[in-house]
């Protein structure tokens, strides 16, 4: 299971831990989402693309990343995501809008966990986040 997601504030590396302790270098998750709020967008963006990440991949545990989302990401970014509206951006919902798409069957429950939370952004390619290139690839090789 996810132990822990690192998000750098200013610099210095600081560590949340799903473990309701604060023990070590981990914050509980009473005081996470404080945190998470008083850090920089930089760190909530690099926390975002950590979430992603985990979601997204091949060999994670659980196997099957709608578990994954519903058992270990999904109750960890609902604790842990700061609620205050002033800190939503783009950088994030850059982020947050294709972890959403990775979560396969538990995509409506990832999308109304985040809709709170995204705001319009410059979409530059629809192929990476819908992943066209490697899924659904043109007898040409380009997507036509």
């Amino acid at each position: 299971m996810l132990e822990s997601i690192l998000v750098p504030p200013r610099g210095h590396p600081v560590r949340f831990r799903r473990a309701a302790t604060t023990s070590g270098n981990g914050l509980g998750l009473s005081r996470s989402r404080d945190a998470n709020a008083k850090r920089t967008a930089a760190a909530r963006r690099h926390a975002s693309w950590n979430l992603w990440r985990l979601v997204a991949e091949a060999d994670g545990h659980p196997q099957d990343r709608a578990e994954r989302w519903r058992d270990v990401i999904g109750p960890l970014f609902r604790e842990v995501w700061p609620l205050d509206a002033d800190l939503r951006g783009a950088a994030t919902t850059r982020n947050l809008v294709p972890m959403a798409l990775q979560c396969e069957a538990a995509f409506p429950e990832a999308v109304e966990a985040i809709l709170d939370f995204i705001v319009p952004y410059q979409l530059y390619s629809l192929s990476q986040p819908l992943r066209l290139e490697t899924e659904h690839p043109s007898p040409t090789g380009r997507l036509d």
